[in-house]
């Protein structure tokens, strides 16, 4: 197609540079070890402009992307899943012991409930810094 049909169209031209596909493919690595969310929106938007471009591997930049956002997904929820359960039947255990000590069987069943509930909400941010840093 010669330039004077390409304009006649309002196609851009196809772009010599697969710059922002390669961007897109190290941001979705990135996004499956470290916040999927922020790194796996920023490389489907990259290889999003990429196709608006007409780059030529910009279309298997946005697979990738989608299917390595999703990837880091779940490795955090998998990794949050685990914190939780950790946190409850630690908080839930060391606060029904010590309400029990204490002040006896309501003590017991008070520290078992706010112990799960603080241990669950520890685990969850235990596990997401962990899961954030883990790649160091």
């Amino acid at each position: 197609m010669t330039e004077t049909n390409q304009a006649a169209n309002n196609e851009p031209p196809k772009s010599g540079s697969n710059l922002l596909s390669i961007i897109s493919f190290v941001l979705a690595a990135i996004a499956v070890v470290f916040i999927p969310i922020l790194f796996g929106g920023a490389a489907i938007i990259t290889a999003a402009v990429g196709i608006t471009r007409k780059e030529r591997l910009s279309k298997i930049a946005l697979i990738v992307a989608i299917v390595a956002t999703i990837a880091g997904f779940v490795r955090v929820r998998s990794t949050v899943s685990n914190g939780l359960q950790y946190g409850v039947a630690t908080g839930a255990t060391g606060g029904a012991v010590v309400g029990l000590f204490s002040t006896g069987l309501p003590g017991a069943a008070i520290g078992f409930t706010v112990g799960g509930i603080s241990g669950g909400l520890f685990g969850i941010g235990d596990a997401l810094f962990e899961s954030a840093f883990e790649c160091w």
